[in-house]
C-alpha cells in the first residue's frame, strides 16, 4: 500500500501543466480579446455592409425592405467604429500607464 502512494506521488511530481491561453498577465489577454474581436470585425462590416446593400438592392422598391438595409449598414458601421474607437483607447490608456 506505501509503495502504491509513493509510485502515485512521483507520477505527480512529471505532470506539466501548460498554460493554453500563451499568455502570463492580464493586459496580454487584454491584449488578445481586443485582436481577436477586431480582426472578427474587419471580416464582420464589410459583410454586414454587403447584406445591407443587398437588401436595398432585391427590396423590388418596397419602402420597408429599403429601410431596414440602411439600418444595418448604418448599424454595422456604428459598432466597427465602436470597436476602433475601444482599440485606441485600449492604446491611449497602454501607453499612460506605460505597460
Amino acid at each position: 500500500m506505501a509503495s502504491t502512494f509513493l509510485f502515485l506521488a512521483e507520477q505527480a511530481q512529471a505532470f506539466v501543466l501548460r498554460n493554453p491561453l500563451q499568455v502570463n498577465s492580464i493586459e496580454e489577454i487584454i491584449a488578445a480579446i481586443s485582436n481577436y474581436i477586431f480582426y472578427i470585425s474587419i471580416v464582420g462590416a464589410p459583410l454586414g455592409i454587403l447584406i445591407g446593400a443587398f437588401m436595398i438592392l432585391f427590396s423590388a422598391g418596397d419602402p420597408g425592405k429599403v429601410d431596414k438595409g440602411r439600418k444595418i449598414i448604418l448599424w454595422t458601421v456604428v459598432g466597427f467604429a465602436i470597436i476602433l474607437f475601444s482599440r485606441g483607447i485600449l492604446s491611449v490608456i497602454k501607453s499612460v500607464l506605460a505597460i
